[in-house]
């Protein structure tokens, strides 16, 4: 008070002031109360815009307090957090006409404010969890960008139920835009995913997996139960952040971490199941076949039933995790799966174990975390044309030779029946009984993570991990297989080849981020740099001739009489450079007033498995949001965002050495001389294919219910295609194309909280997603404007192409005559240009028959939670697509010739037609809608036991499928797997030839039913 009495004389007051200082002079023991009553006279019109609004919240079962809650003003820039009491004072503006109270594990609510000074609560547990993809704040390429891009985050919560094997079936229907299918369900195949349609004509179509900030790592190292939360960048804004390797998206995910508990906590995850298979198309039974013109072979075979089985599955998972000390946490886990298909003999068993440690040192400014993996897999893989055969072999024919209605040597055959002499032909049961093949694979992975504060808002971090996957197949055709085996020749018999490959993946990055905070604004920015190098070898060799069939010859190969011949012995090996991409990063929020949200980044990167001159590209993004709802302050809505995003990524070749010369090797074997010549011409200007995509996006957030509307448009250029030399015999080169590939959608996904009190809750959710692709520039490599492609394979359609490209159409478009009727057992098409014949221009005389890809993809969520029992209810569906259904093409037509083979007989057959040709009789509409899980689970508190809870859940999968389509799975077919070699094991794989049902690379799906119990102790 001296030291302002002594400015008194220099302060100039209002006359209405000078009696108040007269008596602060005069009388000094109110110096202190006048002093008070200045300052409130002073902030009296800053203290009228606002108010103080106080409570206490609460669990809702246990009526404890709950700690860090945090409630904010909505509206408004102001939020606190509860404490230990569960209480809370916080200043709200009077522009705030809501609060929104959150907390990890709780649902969320929002309150009107009204005249209330005092509101209190009681939040409950988020036991049906919420079905929209919730925000992560621990994402570390930028919080910003998650606000405002199409990006979806699921939960563990929200992940699908049932005996789940892979990774992306946890997510499967749940992400729009997103095409997650494992056609037929073959448990040892890897889920496919695509995400907004095609985005390459050939090279790398993988999505780029990110494994706790690692990109590259492999989905087959992480076991589902492991992983807490997997988020998909969809657009371009987003996946740019990854530039040269975004163009097909990019999945971020996030294994569980230790607890900060003081004891260690235990979980146990087991799963039980048994399946069976879906029924079989339909073909001639035993009095249909013989009434047909079939062979009779005095027996009644159900093939079918005689290569698949109801198999018993099982998992089990062991995880514990809990604190080391004051400033360390830990998680580990071991998991084991075993896993049988429908098909005998397919299947594998998995071992997998994970650890992750978390520590802080130097006073909490260093963070350390460390990651390591180790995956084995053992799997039989069966053989992928089984199905044909099984749909193909006389229903009147032995599974044993010793049954034949003739003398037959069994023992040649291992002491099956076959149809000697009958082209294609072979006894399913033989195949599955004596054929072998085997894969074994070993995953390794380790990193280690460091972030350091170097000041409180400005951080430096490293991360450094590497992965090694060695992988193994051996096959093994006994002299007794006639499949493979050649055992009806007299001298070469029995078939053996080993493959081996191994694959190594190191990563480094560094990187420091730094954040600021001006009044209403916030301002973030990351600079980094990252190194990748990988480098992968196989090895092949087969040989065959075995002296007879007491052993696995696979363990004896030096009883071949192959290496007596020359010529019999096949053997391969390659070996790929130091793959490496290296670039330099940098990210940049800005928030403005919590309601304005741009990000901006900037990769510049560069790949050596482009050509020389051009190997780096930059690859910038930026997006933009807007709450509108914080100037409109519409009643009952927390958020009305606007969101716009552009960003261009990049894409690489599959293989290593496509942009350099390559020589190949001639051995002479009359002479003995070594030569070389040119097998493939270098292109130093090969760069990267480019996509350049929009997105559109809006976001409405209420009370109960959510709504996201994405569009998007992405064109894809610079597209890697083969080339070919000036002259004739030159060798072929790759270049990039002047094609342009364009695609486009819209993505919609909506929940909504219908019931949702104390003991009863009741939530839905739903996805739908449309998208088609198109040539916007398209020239054939021979300078055609169009071209025809994949196969419908062989006999007799190997050469018909049923898919066409051209400018304009879109991809997947499927081709061909249209059937109108029977002329004496021929077919009759469609003369469509009128001139009397469709020999001519197929282009004249063929039409569009169908699109392999759907028009609509749907996944529908029901959660229904009552007490102690929850019920999650999920369907999926797809519309639009059609597929060509190879086995009614060459099976179904009453061909004469044919009479030792069994025929399909599916309601759409058309009586009369002797004649097999491809038209639309065999294009059929796959609409599908099915219930793809359905799980009751019921909740033990065991508190007054070891353990802590129990879940036993009951668990149907795939138990009701609506469709018309008279194949055996109605799922749309991304990618033409073509011919292949069974031992190679090498897929000829097109993806500009979707929607082609062959009857090779084939498997049956199936129905579960499954029981599933967790128990935390």
């Amino acid at each position: 008070m001296t030291v302002l009495m002594n400015y008194l004389p220099f302060l100039r007051f209002r006359k209405s002031n000078k009696l108040m200082f007269t008596i602060l002079v005069i009388n000094q023991r109110f110096q202190f109360k006048l002093l008070v009553i200045m300052l409130m006279l002073f902030f009296s019109s800053a203290l009228s815009a606002q108010r103080t609004i106080t409570g206490v919240i609460k669990n809702a079962e246990t009526l404890q307090p709950i700690e860090g809650v945090m409630i904010t003003a909505i509206g408004g820039n102001t939020k606190t957090f509860t404490d230990q009491n569960g209480e809370y004072a916080l200043f709200v503006p009077n522009v705030s006409k809501r609060l929104r109270f959150t907390a990890d594990g709780y649902t969320k609510e929002i309150k009107r404010i009204g005249d209330a000074t005092s509101i209190s609560i009681n939040l409950f547990k988020r036991n049906v969890s919420n079905i929209r993809g919730e925000r992560d704040s621990t994402k570390t390429y930028t919080n910003v960008l998650d606000t405002i891009s199409a990006i979806s985050l699921i939960k563990e919560e929200n992940f699908n139920h049932g005996v789940i094997s892979d990774p992306l079936q946890l997510i499967q229907g749940k992400v729009p835009g997103m095409q997650i299918y494992n056609r037929g369900g073959d448990p040892n195949q890897p889920y496919f995913a695509r995400i907004r349609g095609l985005t390459t004509l050939g090279l790398v179509s993988e999505l780029l997996i990110v494994v706790d900030g690692v990109p590259g790592f492999s989905l087959q190292n992480i076991d589902p139960n492991d992983i807490e939360s997997i988020t998909v960048l969809k657009d371009g804004a987003a996946a740019a952040a990854y530039g040269i390797r975004g163009n097909n998206g990019v999945v971020l995910i996030k294994t569980k971490s230790g607890l900060n508990t003081d004891e260690i906590q235990w979980t146990y995850t087991g799963q039980f199941s048994i399946d069976n298979a879906v029924d079989p198309i339909p073909t001639l039974g035993y009095n249909e076949y013989l009434a047909s013109g079939g062979v009779d072979l005095g027996s009644q075979t159900d093939w079918y039933d005689e290569v698949t089985t109801s198999p018993f599955s099982h998992n089990h998972g062991v995880a514990a995790a809990g604190k080391i000390g004051k400033r360390s946490s830990f998680r580990v886990s071991t998991n084991l799966r075993e896993k049988h298909g429908v098909v005998k003999h397919t299947g594998f068993d998995q071992l997998n174990t994970r650890l992750k440690f978390n520590t802080s040192l130097l006073k909490d400014k260093l963070k350390l975390e460390l990651n390591t993996s180790y995956t084995y897999r053992d799997q039989q893989n069966g053989y992928r044309d089984l199905l044909k055969y099984t749909m193909l072999f006389n229903p009147t024919a032995p599974v044993f030779g010793a049954d034949a209605p003739f003398t037959f040597n069994s023992s040649q055959y291992g002491g099956y029946f076959e149809t000697i002499g009958l082209f294609d032909s072979y006894n399913p049961v033989s195949i599955v009984e004596q054929n072998k093949n085997r894969t074994e694979q070993r995953l390794l992975n380790y990193g280690l993570n460091l972030e350091y504060n170097v000041f409180d808002n400005f951080l430096v971090g490293f991360r450094a991990a590497q992965q090694e996957i060695d992988f193994s197949n051996t096959q093994y055709a006994p002299p007794t297989a006639n499949y493979l085996g050649n055992a009806t020749s007299p001298t070469r018999k029995g078939l053996a080849s080993f493959y081996e490959s191994d694959l190594a993946l190191k990563f480094y990055e560094t990187y420091v981020t730094s954040d600021f905070n001006f009044g209403n604004y916030r301002l973030k920015y990351t600079l980094g740099f990252s190194y990748q190098e990988d480098q992968s070898s196989d090895v092949f060799f087969s040989l065959g001739d075995f002296p007879n069939n007491a052993l696995d010859f696979r363990n004896i190969i030096e009883a071949s009489q192959d290496l007596n011949n020359a010529g019999f012995i096949e053997a391969s090996s390659n070996a790929s450079p130091k793959n490496k991409i290296m670039a330099f990063y940098g990210h940049l929020d800005y928030v403005l007033n919590d309601a304005v949200f741009i990000n901006t980044s900037l990769r510049r990167e560069g790949a050596s498995k482009l050509g020389s001159n051009k190997r780096w590209g930059i690859f910038p993004a930026v997006s933009i949001g807007v709450d509108l709802n914080r100037d409109l302050n519409l009643p009952n809505l927390e958020a009305l965002k606007l969101k716009v995003g552009y960003g261009i990524t990049g894409g690489l070749p599959t293989r290593s050495g496509l942009s350099q010369s390559r020589l190949r090797i001639n051995n002479d074997p009359n002479t003995g001389a070594v030569s070389t010549s040119f097998d493939q011409s270098g292109n130093p200007d090969l760069q990267w294919e480019e996509k350049r995509e929009y997105n559109f996006g809006l976001e409405l957030e209420a009370d109960r219910l959510y709504v996201t509307l994405d569009w998007y448009n992405r064109n894809i250029s610079n597209l890697i295609v083969p080339g070919f030399g000036l002259g004739f015999g030159a060798p072929p080169f790759f270049r990039n194309s002047d094609d342009v590939l364009n695609s486009r959608g819209l993505e919609l996904m909506l929940s909504y909280k219908v019931i949702h009190k104390t003991n009863l809750q009741y939530h839905t959710g739903i996805i739908l997603s449309t998208f088609q692709t198109k040539f916007k520039q398209y020239q054939d490599f021979r300078g055609g404007d169009f071209n025809l492609s994949g196969s419908l394979g062989g006999p007799g359609f190997g050469s018909v192409a049923p898919i066409i490209l051209m400018e304009g159409m879109e991809v997947g478009s499927i081709f061909g005559p249209v059937f109108i009727g029977v002329d004496n057992g021929n077919p009759v098409f469609e003369d469509v240009n009128g001139d009397g014949s469709i020999q001519g221009d197929p282009i004249s005389d063929y039409k569009v028959l169908g699109n392999a890809f759907p028009d609509l993809e749907l996944g529908w969520t029901n959660q229904l939670s009552f007490g102690d029992w929850s019920v999650n209810a999920f369907f999926r569906g797809a519309f639009g697509h059609s597929l060509i259904n190879g086995y009614r093409i060459f099976q179904e037509p009453e061909i004469v010739s044919s009479t030792a083979y069994n025929r399909v007989d599916t309601e759409l057959n058309v009586e009369g037609l002797t004649t097999a040709r491809y038209s639309s009789l065999y294009v059929e509409k796959a609409d599908f809608f099915k219930l793809d899980n359905l799980t009751i689970t019921k909740q033990f508190n065991l508190e007054n036991s070891a353990a802590r809870s129990l879940a036993v859940s009951l668990i149907l999968q795939n138990p009701i499928v609506f469709t018309k389509y008279t194949g055996f799975d109605p799922e749309p077919i991304f990618v033409e797997d073509g011919s292949f070699d069974d031992f190679g094991g090498a897929y000829i794989s097109n993806v500009l030839a979707p929607g082609i049902d062959k009857r090779i690379n084939s498997y049956i799906p199936s129905r579960s039913v499954a029981l599933g119990l967790k128990l935390e102790f």
